[in-house]
């Protein structure tokens, strides 16, 4: 089933909740100056939100001035099945939250959300949360998250999730970014995606690297100036990194939250770049480990920088530790936190 608004006199009123491709293949297209607007500043779209394997949703708007406006609602494209959601030629989208893609999914079913051409836009308020999906910026289009929110608006990005920034500009917090560049400031990036285009964690802005043994890619190159943080995790002796495949320039915090003591000479390979690496942290925050625990940052070889301890280091009193306990009806392994008293 197909839906069409077009033309600048063409509106469809929502009250509540739009759903498009549950229980079989559904498709609206706003075009030209079209509209859809709900009544509810709470609203949901829904693209393809039922786990019946012959739901498919699809929703373009294209052209000047067609637009989705959901205000404080949600977007979500494919949250049970493959949903796409495709931005052209001067469309906008606008909703407080976005979230697409389920772990559920394999990656040959993965959604799509594609903002393309000049003046093409996807404005999200508060935050945006991206699994199995494509999400993709070209040719002068621009994602915005947070760009009017003064909290700290943010972009999850997990594994299989692909960011691909070709022509056009993604922006977390305030303030442009430049062209194939998705720059964070007074925000964050959380995950262990892909972004195809530069990364840039700037003016108050955050980016942390999932869990321990998480990786996120950057197919470009990386900045971090003095307002920026870069945070990794580190459990059990393994740790979330971040591999960049061209130039990598350093500045601001690193901040390592450590759930495992570090031994002298121990080595951590936080960042791996392509061909180039200047600058340094110019501050190291380190949590679940004592007190004077002493390292070193520096690269460490084979295109590799982190830090490297230069003596044993000891747990935090009270800070994160793996505990293994099995007793009679009782069987616990993860991260727990245990708080000591004298």
């Amino acid at each position: 089933n197909s839906v069409t608004i077009e033309g600048s006199t063409a509106t469809l009123d929502v009250d509540s909740r739009l759903r498009v491709g549950v229980g079989g293949k559904g498709r609206l297209e706003v075009a030209d100056g079209g509209t859809v607007g709900f009544s509810s500043n709470m609203g949901k779209l829904i693209i393809t939100g039922n786990s019946r394997s012959i739901s498919e949703g699809e929703v373009v708007v294209r052209g000047q001035n067609a637009k989705i406006d959901l205000e404080e609602g949600l977007l979500g494209v494919g949250l049970k099945r493959k949903g796409s959601l495709r931005i052209s030629d001067g469309g906008m989208v606008r909703a407080s939250k976005l979230s697409s893609g389920t772990y559920a999914l394999s990656a040959s079913t993965a959604s799509e959300v594609s903002v393309d051409g000049a003046s093409s836009v996807l404005d999200i308020d508060v935050s945006a949360s991206v699994t199995n999906a494509n999400l993709t910026i070209s040719n002068g289009a621009a994602i915005e998250i947070g760009v009017s929110n003064p909290n700290n608006p943010k972009l999850e990005l997990w594994h299989p999730a692909m960011l691909t920034i070709s022509g056009g500009r993604a922006v977390i917090g305030n303030g442009g970014a430049p062209f194939d560049t998705l720059r964070v400031s007074r925000g964050a990036l959380l995950g262990d995606g892909t972004i195809a285009g530069n990364l840039e964690v700037v003016s108050g802005g955050s980016c942390f690297v999932g869990g321990a043994r998480d990786k996120l890619m950057v197919i470009g190159n990386y900045l971090q100036d003095s307002g920026g943080k870069l945070s990794f995790a580190v459990l059990d002796s393994k740790q979330s990194s971040m591999e960049v495949s061209e130039t990598v320039t350093l500045d601001g915090t690193l901040e390592v939250v450590f759930s495992y003591s570090p031994k002298a000479g121990e080595m951590f390979p936080f960042v791996k770049y392509g061909t180039s690496i200047t600058g340094k942290f110019s501050s190291i925050v380190i949590q679940g480990l004592a007190p004077g625990a002493m390292y070193d940052q520096r690269d460490l070889g084979n295109n590799r920088y982190g830090l490297m301890f230069l003596a044993d280091a000891l747990p935090a009193v009270g800070g994160p530790m793996m505990a293994s306990v099995s007793a009679t009806g009782f069987n616990a392994r993860g991260e727990m936190e245990i708080s000591v008293s004298a």
